[in-house]
């Protein structure tokens, strides 16, 4: 799931999931931290892309 970058969830039924808030609040704590490893794979797995600049367009065939 996302690469497990995103915080595993305890399953309550086969479709439905529960986060616990202490879990999300690190990962979004980690997110922020350009110096956290979550925010160096985040970034990795953008291939580079500048903050400012729009994913390229595709072209028709």
């Amino acid at each position: 799931m996302r690469g497990q970058l995103f915080p595993q969830g305890e399953p309550i039924t086969p479709h439905r999931k529960l986060w616990f808030k202490d879990e999300v609040v690190a990962w979004q704590r980690d997110l922020r931290d350009p110096k956290s490893a979550l925010s160096q794979a985040m970034k990795a797995r953008a291939g580079g892309r500048k903050p400012g600049r729009p994913p390229r367009s595709l072209k028709a065939v």
